[in-house]
This record gives C-alpha cells, structure tokens and sequence, in this order.
C-alpha cells in the first residue's frame, strides 16, 4: 500500500512537471514589429523596430532596464570608475556564445576593434570614437595613433580609457554601438556570419529561421547566462502595416503586442487597458544642407524655421498625438518658451536675405522617406507654410526605400531632408552631439566651433545645473542663432500589449525591452 501511495505521488509529480513544461513550451511571444526587412546583424541596425531585435540576440556589457530606469549587469558582473572619471574597469561574468566558445575580456577588446574599422563604419560609430581614447585616430586609419584605450587586463578584466573625464560612460554603453560582437565567427564566415544559419548570439534568444515575408523566428538560448530569469520559449517578429487587419489579428490573440504605432492611426484601435502612450524622448526635424548655396545663408535657414506654426501641425496632422517642437531637445526644451513661430520675423529675415515676398527664391525641395506615411502629410503641411507665409514653393522628393533614402542623406545629396533622433541616455547632450562638426550623423555638415566648444566643456561635468546651463547655451547657438536644423515636433509613441495574457512587460519613456521577466500568465 506505501509503495502504491508512492506511485501515485510520483505520477501525479510527472503529470505536473509536464503540464509546466507544456505550459513553458507555449509560450511564444509575436510582435508585430515594423514594416521593414528585419536586421539581425548589430552593425545594420537602422529603425526602432531592429533596435527591438537587438536585445534579444545579443548582450553587451552592460544593460538598460525599462521597469527602474536605470543600468543593469549584462556581460560585466560589476565595474568601478576611476576617481578622476578617465576610465572605467569592467569584470566579465562566465559565459559563452551560442556555439559554445567563451566570452572574455579580449573578446569585446576584439569586438571593438572590428566596429572601429573604417569599413564597418555606421552611423553610431562615432559613440565609439567620441568616447574611447585613440578610437578616432584608429578608425580613420591614421599611421600615427596614440595608444588605443581598451584593454583586457586578464581573461576575466576589462580595462576602458577615455577621451576625457565622463562620469556617465556607462550608461552610453547600454547603447547597441557597443555592442559584442562574435568576431571569431566572423573570421571563420566573413559577411556570412549573421545569415540565419550561421549566426551566433549572446542574449536570451538565438535564430531558428527567416523566412522570405520577413517573419524573424528566435527560440531561448540554453547558453544565456540568465536563462533562468527568460520566460518565453519562442519570439517572433513579423511585419505588419497598420491597419485594421492587424488589429482584428491582435483581438484573436494572433499578435501579442503592436509596436510602435503610428500616431495618424490610432484612431482605428480601442484605447483599452492594453493601450498604452507615452512622449517619446525623439525629436523630429529637417536636416538643412550647409553646403549649399543658398541655404548657407543663416538667414534663409531661420526664415523656414520660423514660418511654421507647429501647434498646428500636431492638430492637423497628428490630432495632438505629437508635441509641437520648441528645439531639438525634448529633455530641456519644456523651459522655453520661444514657439519658434514668428511670420513677421521669417518674412523679414528672407527679405534681408534678398528674397523678399519670395521673388527669385530658387528652387530647393524636401527629401522624405514614405515608409512612414505621417513624413509626407508633415512634408505637405510644412511646404504649404512656407507657400503661404514665405512666398516660396518647396518641392517634395519622396523616397520608399529606406536604405537609399539614408544613403543619398549621408552622402548630402539633398537641400533639406528628413530626419529625428531618440535619446537612449534622455540627456540633452545626446540630441546635441549630432551637430558637432566631426559628428558621424551631421548629415547638414553643420559647423561652429563654439559649439563644437561647448558640447566639450559639458562632457567633462557630471549631471547637474552647470552642465545643464552649458548645453542650453550651445542649443540656443546652433538652433535659434545659426538655424542648423528645423525643428518639427516631437514624436508619441502608442504600443498594444496583451496585459490579460503577460506580465511582466514594462512601458517605458525609452521604449526599450530586454525581455527579461516577461512571462505569460498562469492558465487555469
């Protein structure tokens, strides 16, 4: 009879195990996630919806975490500063890659070197050879170059030098410009190691498949140093455009979350307990050609900036889901109260320019990228401002293709072009550097070295009302004096997610999810 009882409860003990497991085996994630081809590779990352697929294949030292807001563990264990704030030193937990090869200090020394080459340059490089001692020098190939600071002390130590002092370094390195790359994989495959058969990754999930439609399956990485602390057995990302199509699919239970909603389409979604909203720290604005030869003239540049009435571009356009740009920065922009809206002062500043009422402006036009629908109704209501308040015709040269979009505005073939920025670190700074003249992502070439100046006297303070004054101070030169870019607005952004069935999932200001703790909810 004991040994019946005994039976019994080891039975009912398999069954429970297994209905865990099964339970474990069923949760599978679905992201509707954009609606461009998805990139696996770090260095291709171009969009919010490659930054999502980030966190979800691989790990860098460090981590950003969306509930406490605030730097997590990844790869590093733990670090310390210096006490003059010129380096930091890192301790590399143990762990692998998916293959199973070890990840040590030398690894990210060689990961970083790979990132610094002048021939994987992206636009995020510069986050690299801003901050690292001697990264600039060696990403532009000097033949005389000082010692590049990054340094694996042992095979568990990782020793980073700085340019200058920088007591918020850390926090940068959260950032997917850092990221860890499989450079032995790399070596062995060449450009074909980030196809999905061959990729290796260091985070949570690791690929099970691509398909031709652009759905990105992942499945849970047994390797991941944190596994245990991974939920959800499957992710997948497909593309979706936004229409009622997606939403009948997410209401089914077909899709698990919507990401990154356009604000121009909310209206066809129920604003439900599921709905979330929050301003998001990305500002939206026209890059302005430097170069060229009329709009080198600071005075054409101001007058196009104050001949748009931006509160009315959020209501036309966006029915109030944008917020009306006071600057560039949306961290500090809240204390002004310049609307950089002012017709007599763009009419006058044009006729001082020599084109008043618009008589012989040439012709210049506005390059959009269509892949999202809201750039050409801006583009629309923007052109018909400078019509009816300047005089002058504004053409618009639309582009559906993403990369050749980015290509011809890096490469400065355009008058003025579209552009925005999201700050990871929310620091006014971050918004700021991209006009710095030896910046990788000042596509307008802008250049003024008091500027310049002033973005590198605020590097050398920690957080705090100095800094603080200094970087309103080079916002003000290079936005209300010298008319470096257009502000426009600053963006919303809407997101789904199945709160009846998950937990676990955190909305955040950054819109940032590294999938940890996500976990579907207990079936009765």
């Amino acid at each position: 009879m004991k040994n019946k009882h005994l039976l019994s409860f080891f039975l009912c003990g398999i069954c429970i195990f297994t209905s865990c497991d099964s339970f474990l085996s069923k949760s599978k994630l679905v992201i509707a996630n954009g609606n461009t081809e998805p990139h696996i590779n770090p260095v291709n990352i171009q969009n919010e919806a490659d930054r999502r697929i980030y966190p979800a294949l691989f790990e860098g030292l460090v981590n950003y975490d969306a509930k406490a807001d605030k730097i997590l563990p990844g790869l590093a264990e733990s670090w310390e500063y210096s006490k003059d704030f010129r380096s930091v030193t890192f301790h590399i937990r143990n762990t692998q890659w998916s293959d199973g090869t070890r990840i040590t200090a030398q690894s990210v020394v060689n990961s970083w070197k790979y990132l610094l080459k002048p021939e994987n340059e992206t636009p995020y490089t510069y986050m690299l050879t801003e901050l690292i001692k001697g990264a600039l020098p060696l990403h532009q190939s000097r033949t005389f170059f000082e010692e590049l600071g990054i340094k694996a002390v042992n095979e568990s130590t990782l020793k980073i030098t700085f340019n200058r002092p920088d007591p918020n370094a850390v926090d940068r390195m959260a950032h997917f410009a850092f990221a860890v790359l499989p450079v032995h994989r790399i070596l062995e495959l060449g450009d074909d190691w980030c196809k999905p058969e061959n990729i290796v990754t260091n985070g949570p999930f690791k690929v099970k498949s691509l398909s031709p439609d652009g759905k990105l399956t992942l499945e849970k990485n047994p390797d991941y140093w944190n596994k245990d602390n991974i939920f959800i057995s499957k992710l997948i990302f497909v593309k979706a455009e936004t229409n009622q199509n997606l939403y009948e699919d997410y209401r089914s239970g077909k899709i698990d979350w919507i990401a990154d909603i356009p604000g121009e389409t909310i209206g066809i979604f129920d604003t439900n307990s599921d709905f979330t909203k929050e301003i998001d720290p990305c500002s939206q604005y026209y890059y302005i050609n430097t170069s060229h030869p009329l709009l080198n003239d600071e005075k054409v540049r101001k007058a196009l900036i104050y001949a748009i009435n931006r509160e009315d571009l959020a209501k036309t356009v966006f029915d109030l889901s944008a917020v009306p740009a006071k600057s560039v920065v949306p961290v500090t922009s809240s204390s002004k109260t310049d609307t950089l809206y002012d017709v007599t002062k763009a009419q006058a500043l044009l006729k001082e320019a020599g084109y008043a009422n618009g008589k012989n402006f040439p012709s210049i036009s506005v390059y959009i990228n269509t892949t999202n629908s809201a750039n050409k109704k801006v583009a629309e209501f923007v052109v018909n401002e400078w019509k009816k308040n300047l005089g002058i015709t504004v053409l618009i040269q639309e582009e559906p293709d993403w990369n050749t979009f980015l290509a011809a505005r890096q490469g400065g073939g355009f008058d003025l072009a579209r552009g925005g920025w999201k700050s990871e670190a929310r620091d006014a700074a971050s918004f700021l550097e991209q006009l710095v003249s030896t910046d990788g992502n000042n596509d307008g070439k802008y250049a003024d070295d008091e500027f310049d100046s002033l973005l590198r006297k605020a590097a050398l303070l920690p957080e705090g009302s100095q800094r603080n004054e200094i970087l309103t101070e080079a916002e003000t030169i290079a936005v209300e004096q010298a008319g470096a870019l257009i502000p426009l607005y600053y963006t919303v952004h809407y997101n789904l997610f199945n709160s009846t069935k998950w937990e676990g999932w955190e909305e955040n200001m950054l819109n940032v999810h590294t999938f940890t703790g996500i976990r579907k909810k207990v079936e009765n």
